[in-house]
C-alpha cells in the first residue's frame, strides 16, 4: 500500500509541475480541463499493467490525456458515454471518434468504448478485467449512483479520480462521493483534494479534482 501511495503522490507532484509523458500534440486538443489535470491523468496510467476505466468521455480529451504515450503501460482501457447528457451531443461524439483515431489508434482492441447509458450498462458483462485506475466524469448530479455501479470491478486497492470536485453550487459532488463511500464496499485509504480558485480554472485544477486510493472494507465480525 505504501508503494501505491508514493506512486500517486509522485504523479500528483509531477502534474503540479506540468510533467508527464503526454505527447505535445495530444496535450493541445480541445477539452474541458486544465493542463494539470491532463498531466495527472497521464501519470496515473504510466504504471505497467494499468487497466483504466473512464466514465464520461465527451470529445475525448481526458481519454487521450490518460492514454496517449502510455501504450506500453496500459494493458486494457474502457470508456463509456452515450453523448446524450452533454450540450454538444452528436458533435462531441463525432469529435471523439476523430480524436480516438488520431491519437489512440495504436491501442486497437486494448481500448473498448461503449456507446451506452452509464446507469443501465452491464458492468460485469463488458468489463471482465479488474480496473485499477477509475476516472468518473459523467453525470455529476448522479455521482453517488454512477460511482457505486463500478465498485465491484475495481481492484483492491484501486485509484479513483473524480472531476468537478468544487461544484460551484451546480452539484454537490463531494457530498455525493462521501455518500458513495459510506454505502459502497470500499473505503478511502488516502485522498488528495486538488483545488481551483474559480470555475474553469485553467491555471489550477479546473473545477477542482479529487484523487483517492480505495481498499475493500473489512467484513464486520
Amino acid at each position: 500500500m505504501n508503494r501505491l501511495i508514493a506512486r500517486v503522490q509522485a504523479a500528483v507532484d509531477a502534474a503540479w509541475k506540468h510533467e508527464s509523458g503526454l505527447p505535445e500534440e495530444a496535450s493541445q486538443m480541445h477539452g474541458l480541463m486544465s493542463m494539470k489535470v491532463r498531466h495527472l491523468l497521464n501519470n496515473m496510467c504510466a504504471c505497467p499493467g494499468t487497466v483504466y476505466l473512464e466514465a464520461g468521455l465527451w470529445a475525448g480529451a481526458s481519454l487521450v490525456a490518460a492514454l496517449a504515450g502510455n501504450e506500453r503501460n496500459v494493458r486494457q482501457a474502457y470508456g463509456i458515454d452515450n453523448w446524450i447528457d452533454c450540450s454538444s451531443g452528436r458533435g462531441a461524439k463525432d469529435l471523439f471518434a476523430r480524436q480516438r483515431q488520431q491519437h489512440l489508434a495504436n491501442y486497437g482492441n486494448r481500448l473498448k468504448v461503449f456507446d451506452h447509458d452509464l446507469f443501465t450498462f452491464d458492468v460485469a458483462k463488458h468489463i471482465p478485467e479488474p480496473v485499477n485506475v477509475f476516472y468518473y466524469d459523467a453525470t455529476h448530479y448522479r455521482t453517488t449512483e454512477g460511482v457505486l455501479r463500478f465498485m465491484d470491478v475495481l481492484t483492491d486497492p484501486c485509484v479513483i479520480m473524480v472531476d468537478d470536485w468544487q461544484s460551484y453550487a451546480r452539484y454537490d459532488v463531494e457530498a455525493q462521493w462521501r455518500k458513495a463511500e459510506s454505502e459502497g464496499p470500499c473505503e478511502v485509504v488516502k485522498e488528495w483534494v486538488l483545488p481551483s480558485n474559480k470555475k474553469d480554472d485553467a491555471e489550477l485544477w479546473w473545477c477542482g479534482f479529487y484523487v483517492a486510493i480505495l481498499k475493500r472494507k473489512q467484513a464486520a465480525a
